[in-house]
């Protein structure tokens, strides 16, 4: 970052320099700042970003469904291959603890996040795309890995940072049940 400021100095001096209308000059050297302190604060949030998805992902495989529901919003939407729908936070805060136990009966034997990309959507919304690989063992049989992508809306104008949307890319039952891990109703 330090490159960064001497540039913006080097900058306003050739400016003052060379331009005779310093009002000019002021504007530029705002703009040019602005771009810095832009720059260096959504590295922060990239960072509190960051943390904030690798703590869901903790509390996710932990079982801590009570953190992990407090990471969404009162209300919040869902999104599968098979639709739309609004979910209060302590609906889903509910499930977690009976999703863990059943892919813990189907085997599974460690979950992690093993990708993250950040698409800044404004000054206060950003799309986190993950991709996360379960590793699931049947009695008798050799551990799979299963991998799904999913996307969070994120919500950084509020502290602490909320999921307001979930967008799960495959059905990961449908996966399971795909290859042998479920027996389909």
């Amino acid at each position: 970052m330090k490159q960064g400021k001497t540039l913006v100095l080097i900058d306003l001096h050739c400016i003052f320099w060379y331009n005779t209308k310093v009002a000019n000059a002021f504007d530029v050297a705002y703009l040019r700042l602005s771009a810095l302190t832009q720059e260096v604060s959504m590295k922060q949030v990239d960072d509190a970003l960051s943390r904030f998805i690798r703590s869901f992902e903790h509390n996710s495989s932990s079982g801590n469904a009570s953190e992990a529901g407090k990471q969404f919003a009162e209300q919040f939407l869902v999104v599968s291959p098979h639709g739309a729908q609004c979910v209060r936070s302590v609906d889903f805060a509910a499930a977690l603890p009976k999703r863990k136990e059943l892919f813990d009966g189907l085997g599974r034997q460690s979950s992690e996040l093993i990708g993250l990309k950040e698409v800044r959507l404004d000054q206060r919304y950003v799309l986190a795309r993950t991709r996360w690989r379960f590793i699931f063992e049947a009695p008798g049989e050799k551990q799979e890995a299963v991998e799904v992508e999913s996307t969070f809306m994120i919500d950084t104008g509020v502290e602490p940072f909320q999921i307001i949307v979930y967008l799960a890319h495959q059905d990961i039952m449908e996966i399971l049940k795909q290859r042998g891990f479920m027996i389909s109703a």
